[in-house]
């Protein structure tokens, strides 16, 4: 089965209809993740940059439509980029490193030396698959160079993808280089569109694994927010109970004083006279849950240990 280009410009609408159902959901839920506004920007670059590079590549004049595609393509690894390392949330920002510096001006180089100087179809497409290949290595190594990151679908396919990308750029280097005749047969079959129809079809793809990332992950991130409300919660009991342990003299003293004050009014009290006798009834109801609450709270933090011992009723 051969996807045509039309086909697969199909699919990548159709897949960037889901990923704005999806961000209508997350809009309406209150629900944000980190990241994935970089990557509906990302997969929207690279609708429109192949939109740009294919539907719109014979408007007059030719380079205007091209230098906007290519643009809007190679803004879509970037922002991918951006968007893993917000997800993630990755605090060495690996892509600042002078090495990466020196690969993103080699790349403007290329991209340079293919918009204005390049005009034969075969090494376009070498400079094109080669500007690609440096900015995908760079997103796949990022999280081999974090341990604490999970290897998401996300990941994997961004990793995967620098093999073609790669075979590619070595066939179109050896066809520079004048190896045309060993690789005839792959240089023509390359000429043609198909590595726009592999760049559509990445794309489609790409958005495919952001919409199931970002809906497997829903679970995930509401089991991490309850766990940590949880140990929130538990964290303020065992202040809770600290606090309690610590004032436990400042309670129970007031507290029995006014119990004994209680008593003393009881025994002077008349027969008839009922108040004294309901204020040490409160009291004491009062000291016993004041003492239930102190002693739990002892328990917990540590301070009484309860054990079990047999005794005899004899």
């Amino acid at each position: 089965m051969t996807l045509h280009t039309p086909t697969i410009v199909i699919l990548s609408l159709l897949t960037d209809l889901l990923l704005v159902l999806i961000l209508l959901h997350a809009w309406r839920t209150r629900t944000t993740y980190p990241g994935f506004l970089y990557w509906v920007a990302g997969t929207a670059c690279w609708t429109v940059g192949s939109f740009f590079n294919m539907v719109l590549a014979d408007l007059q004049p030719v380079f205007i439509p091209r230098i906007i595609g290519m643009g809007l393509i190679l803004l879509h690894p970037i922002l991918l980029y951006e968007g893993l390392v917000r997800f993630y949330g990755l605090k060495r920002r690996w892509f600042r490193t002078p090495l990466n510096l020196a690969l993103g001006g080699l790349q403007l180089l290329i991209s340079l030396y293919y918009i204005y100087v390049v005009e034969d179809y075969a090494l376009r497409s070498a400079t094109f698959a080669l500007v690609f290949s440096f900015l995908f290595v760079r997103i796949a190594l990022e999280p081999l160079l974090h341990r604490d990151i999970r290897c998401h679908s996300m990941q994997w396919l961004m990793s995967v993808s620098i093999l073609p990308l790669i075979t590619l750029m070595l066939l179109r280097a050896a066809y520079f280089f004048g190896n045309a005749d060993a690789i005839s047969h792959i240089t023509t079959e390359l000429s043609s569109d198909l590595l726009l129809r592999w760049i559509l079809l990445y794309g489609f793809v790409v958005e495919l694994v952001i919409a199931y990332s970002y809906l497997s992950l829903t679970s995930d991130r509401v089991e991490r927010e309850l766990h940590e409300a949880r140990q929130t919660a538990e964290a303020a009991s065992r202040v809770k109970d600290s606090f309690l342990q610590m004032v436990s003299h400042e309670l129970r003293t007031p507290l029995a004083t006014i119990t004994g004050i209680a008593d003393l009014l009881n025994r002077r009290a008349s027969a008839d006279d009922e108040l004294p006798r309901m204020l040490q009834r409160a009291t004491l109801q009062q000291q016993r849950l004041i003492n239930d609450l102190l002693d739990s709270a002892a328990i917990e933090t540590g301070t009484i240990t309860i054990r079990a011992h047999p005794y005899s009723q004899r």
